[in-house]
């Protein structure tokens, strides 16, 4: 391996995902040099990411961390990215949750931790029988976005389309990567796994199936349904993504796509949308957490410098 004397910047960024793209962002408008070296890893959480913020979060019905106080403070951010980047990139939309009979029973004791979001009952009928609960939400466009500073950060010269294997040689002046930094922030999401510097860290890895419908004929949705183990979610114009619920990586952490058909179904009898060639794609991606469900961030325990971020795109 040839090392070379690198550029240095105050901050290197591993991974273009959803939070190493922000966290970059902010950076850069706060003035630092920053890097991003990137890999382009098509199975990472936000190729598959349906971009959905609301303050229900998974079958526990939990809320979402810090809800009153992130979710007004990153939707006016990403609405200053949209005029920054002269890009539609979040549209607000409502969020239907169909419960399980235990859902049901569980938001009786829950719904008093949502008093500060706008929420209405969804009644039980055939397709929710156990009722659920509609709230206030946005989607955010992350595939756009991303792309599109893809796009600045390139043009910039900030960006390293490169593979990391060790992030603990971006401290360095000399490496295989052409730049170093003061600070390496690890937002790699599942590429973590594979860095031995981070195998200390208590993780939790799973993964998901999207099915990217885009037709002439898909119907016009103007909500986000969670139904039980699926969703789907009105993307932009004529699309629409429907989703799996995550399940555990496999032991390699290999993302293989074994609930198609489940999601295909779902559209086909639910959405009414004919699954012609050329009018579906679909993509498998995963993610990791902390052992007890939430992110991370932490710096490195013996070497200075180094830290994790991962589970915050989530």
């Amino acid at each position: 391996m040839v090392y070379t004397k690198a550029m240095h910047v105050d901050v290197v960024i591993v991974g273009q995902g959803i939070a190493g793209t922000l966290l970059a962002d902010r950076l850069l408008e706060a003035g630092k040099r920053v890097a991003i070296v990137d890999q382009g890893l098509h199975a990472s959480a936000t190729a598959i990411a349906a971009g959905l913020m609301e303050p229900l979060s998974g079958r526990k019905l939990a809320k979402a961390w810090e809800a009153e106080s992130v979710f007004p403070y990153a939707i006016a951010h990403y609405e200053a990215l949209e005029k920054r980047l002269g890009l539609s990139l979040i549209q607000h939309v409502p969020v239907s949750r169909y419960f399980s009979d235990e859902q049901a029973i569980l938001w009786e004791k829950k719904q008093k931790y949502f008093e500060a979001f706008s929420w209405t009952p969804v009644m039980p009928s055939s397709a929710a029988p156990y009722g659920g609960v509609c709230m206030d939400g946005a989607v955010v466009k992350t595939t756009r976005l991303l792309a599109a500073m893809r796009s600045r950060f390139r043009r910039l010269g900030r960006l390293y389309e490169k593979t990391v294997v060790s992030p603990e040689e971006l401290l360095f002046s000399e490496n295989r990567y052409g730049v170093w930094g003061t600070h390496v922030v690890c937002t790699a999401g599942v590429g973590i796994a594979t860095m031995a510097a981070w195998q200390h860290l208590r993780l939790q890895y799973s993964a998901g199936e999207v099915l990217c419908l885009r037709h002439r004929m898909t119907p016009a949705l103007r909500s986000v349904l969670h139904d039980k183990k699926l969703w789907h979610v009105p993307y932009s114009s004529g699309q629409i993504r429907v989703g799996a619920t995550y399940r555990p990586y496999e032991s390699d952490l290999a993302v293989k796509i074994s609930g198609a058909h489940l999601i295909q179904a779902y559209a086909e009898t639910v959405l009414g949308v004919s699954l012609e060639a050329g009018n579906q794609h679909i993509y498998a991606g995963g993610r990791c957490l902390g052992i007890d469900g939430k992110f991370i961030v932490a710096e490195h325990p013996t070497v200075s410098g180094l830290w994790a971020l991962t589970g915050l795109g989530s």
